[in-house]
């Protein structure tokens, strides 16, 4: 979580943020921390399986051999969970709004 990611046409580039000002920390719960936890062994027994075919990219989200999604591979397996749930059409990043709306009503912020 470290990386900034930027998509030019269909490539995806990870480097670090542009000003100090872009670097954030982020407070989360316990529970979420239990969840990265448990995501971090399944992402270790994925490097095993996977040897040196292993991408070491350091990202908390990857393929099965470790290197980073790509954007777009992620909104469409977004929008098919949103369509299997019958849920109504929403992006990614509103959710991201929906989420500070939430943080400013109960206070975070």
């Amino acid at each position: 979580m470290q990386w900034q990611i930027t998509q030019l046409g269909w490539a995806t580039q990870l480097r670090t943020p542009r000003t100090a000002s872009s670097e954030h920390s982020i407070a989360i719960d316990t529970g979420t921390i239990a969840v990265l936890r448990t995501h971090r062994l399944h992402q270790h027994k994925l490097r095993l399986t996977a040897g040196q075919a292993w991408a070491d990219s350091g990202l908390v989200f990857t393929t099965p051999i470790g290197s980073a999604l790509h954007p777009a591979d992620v909104t469409d397996h977004f929008q098919h969970l949103t369509r299997q749930a019958a849920l109504p059409p929403i992006r990614l990043h509103d959710l991201r709004h929906g989420a500070a709306t939430l943080a400013l009503a109960a206070g975070w912020a």
